[in-house]
């Protein structure tokens, strides 16, 4: 027989795992909630929020953003950016692309797991189909010699530690067969020593250029003392403001961007792949020709390559400077700002109708 204290703690348990199973979570409607696609309107728009009260005296409203904050493409992506900066981060996800192993090292469990997650999401519009462990023990860093790529991640105490993993042999005969490491306590990227590749790896520059300005923008609301961009906890009780959201999805789709323009028409036509193969009809098998692809893309560098040695192209390079500079010219004129100024005004009007 238990006591009516004992009785009535039980049933409060009781209730308060009850309200939590059938409650606390997201209805349909909030669970399509989805960013707007316009940036301005990633900026202005209204917010929503997932609210919540417990049963439990004294507790907090849990009050969360919608959609809810994402681990990956954007926690993970503004450490990255933040940490190793944007060549480095491309640097990274090149060598993914090319099926390199990467690890991840740091001293903190959320900033390895959510850095290796975002890794994975921004190889977008291709998936990662090899091994990821987002944790690995440093009692198996043996993994390293694995003959199969992956990203990883080891979490260690104190930068003395970080500098052992480093200098382990293990580490070490892993980096001189393919594997690259990313150092989130130094913010630096060791590219693998392998033959041939460091050749390979070229950031385009206006690639660099695109991501360099956005991670300075990051840098500007970084130093802000309530940004979430300081804080984890913060980040997920919160969310990142609208204009640090814009910019981190900016990043993404600049660099979603690029990957998918190396796959050529196989991204632009849905058709595209019937070019580079054949398919056998009795197994339904298709087998893709690296070579057809290639041929294709090697002739039209010919072309471009003849292209651009002509006049016609030399006026298209200098019309798009003259556009340049009368961009800038209106621009910093009062008559450009004024337009900019009424064209923000005449937006949220209509977007409040």
């Amino acid at each position: 027989k238990i006591s009516e204290a004992k009785f009535n703690q039980i049933l409060f348990r009781h209730r308060t795992l009850s309200f939590i199973q059938n409650e606390l979570f997201l209805s349909e409607k909030e669970s399509k909630l989805t960013f707007p696609q316009s940036q301005m309107e990633m900026v202005y728009s209204k917010r929503h929020f997932f609210e919540k009260v417990l049963p439990i005296p004294d507790a907090p409203m849990i009050r969360l953003p919608l959609p809810l904050p994402q681990i990956g493409k954007e926690w993970g992506l503004a450490q990255l950016l933040l940490t190793i900066g944007p060549n480095s981060l491309v640097l990274a996800l090149m060598l993914l692309l090319l099926e390199r192993p990467v690890l991840l090292l740091g001293e903190s469990v959320q900033m390895v797991t959510s850095c290796a997650r975002a890794l994975m999401e921004l190889l977008k519009p291709y998936e990662w189909a090899s091994t990821f462990m987002p944790i690995l023990p440093y009692s198996m860093l043996d993994f390293v010699l694995s003959p199969v790529p992956f990203i990883g991640g080891v979490v260690v105490d104190g930068p003395h530690r970080v500098s052992l993993v480093v200098g382990d042999h293990r580490t070490m005969e892993a980096m001189a067969e393919g594997m690259s490491l990313i150092n989130l306590t130094t913010g630096s990227l060791i590219i693998t020593s392998e033959q041939g590749i460091a050749r390979m790896l070229n950031v385009p520059i206006y690639l660099r250029e695109t991501l360099t300005s956005l991670y300075f923008r990051l840098k500007v609301y970084q130093a802000n003392a309530s940004s979430a961009l300081r804080s984890f906890e913060k980040f997920m009780n919160n969310g990142f403001s609208p204009r640090e959201r814009v910019t981190l999805y900016s990043a993404r789709i600049t660099i979603e961007s690029h990957f998918r323009n190396l796959s050529a028409d196989l991204a632009s036509d849905i058709l595209g792949w019937k070019r580079y193969g054949k398919n056998d009809t009795e197994s339904d098998f298709f087998d893709f020709y690296p070579a057809w692809f290639m041929k294709a893309r090697h002739e039209e560098l010919r072309f471009q390559e003849a292209l651009v040695h002509t006049q016609l192209f030399v006026g298209y390079v200098d019309s798009r400077r003259n556009e340049y500079l009368e961009r800038e010219k209106l621009s910093h004129s009062e008559a450009g700002k004024r337009i900019a100024k009424w064209m923000l005004k005449k937006w949220k009007e209509n977007r409040h109708r």
